[in-house]
């Protein structure tokens, strides 16, 4: 399947927990939980003390307060 649906690449995230069910993360000076499922291709972040990229769809990262609707 193909997804060409807007996504938001984040850099310098940094995975402070994993819980199973969720990633706790550190995306600039806020900090979100990600359900794994919802990350992206191009996700390099996974695993407690992982450091890189976060790429969500467009509509969860205006949801965690990452993005404005209007970005």
């Amino acid at each position: 399947m193909i997804d060409d649906s807007p996504h938001a690449e984040f850099e310098g995230v940094q995975v402070i927990r994993h819980t199973g069910l969720v990633l706790l993360c550190r995306v600039g000076q806020k900090i979100i939980g990600v359900p794994p499922q919802f990350t992206l291709a191009g996700t390099t972040v996974a695993s407690e003390g992982d450091y890189g990229r976060l790429v969500l769809s467009r509509g969860l990262a205006v949801n965690l307060g990452l993005l404005s609707d209007r970005d």
